[in-house]
């Protein structure tokens, strides 16, 4: 697929996927594959030479991973990060920009998943402790489900001086870990 640098009202951002044609998009309208039987998904498959073998999931899948339906997809759209000018983007800083939220790793203590991401209020850094790789937590019954809410996740914000390109696993874990000392 295409990766390209445009400017929108707001600024610059990065796009992932072409441009297509209001005649293509006609031409060629996205069968809803989920819908679908497996008889049909297998005859749609054929008529583009791929393989039709498998269950239905793998069926769909490649349905719309199929080369003339991949350009039909829905665009994803990242903004560039305040501070990065758009002449520094290449395309690997494209990429890692349309990848957000991204995996940094577990954290060591607690086992939860740390993720980065872009948001409309800059860099983050989010906590997910139901993810937990240890022992898990007996919530009692007292707990409300807003209480359990509150408590699936913590966010923290980047500081300036963090790119969120370059934000570690550490500076993460340093972060999140202030972040929950700061709540109790």
């Amino acid at each position: 697929l295409e990766v390209s640098l445009r400017y929108g009202p707001f600024g610059a951002y990065v796009q992932l996927g072409g441009n297509i044609t209001r005649d293509e998009k006609e031409r060629l309208p996205i069968p809803d594959a989920t819908k679908m039987k497996v008889a049909q998904l297998k005859e749609e498959l054929i008529k583009r030479d791929l393989p039709s073998d498998g269950r239905k999931a793998d069926l769909i899948q490649r349905l719309l991973n199929a080369p003339d339906l991949r350009a039909l997809l829905p665009k994803k759209r990242a903004a560039l990060p305040a501070g990065i000018n758009s002449e520094d983007i290449g395309l690997e800083e494209a990429l890692k920009l349309l990848a957000f939220p991204a995996p940094l790793g577990v954290h060591p203590v607690l086992g939860g998943q740390i993720v980065v991401g872009y948001g409309r209020f800059g860099g983050y850094v989010r906590f997910d402790k139901l993810l937990n790789a240890g022992p898990t937590k007996t919530i009692s019954e007292e707990e409300t489900a807003l209480e359990r809410e509150e408590d699936e996740h913590v966010i923290a914000s980047l500081p300036a001086n963090v790119s969120v390109l370059n934000a570690s696993l550490e500076q993460a874990i340093a972060l999140i870990d202030r972040k929950m000392a700061r709540s109790k």
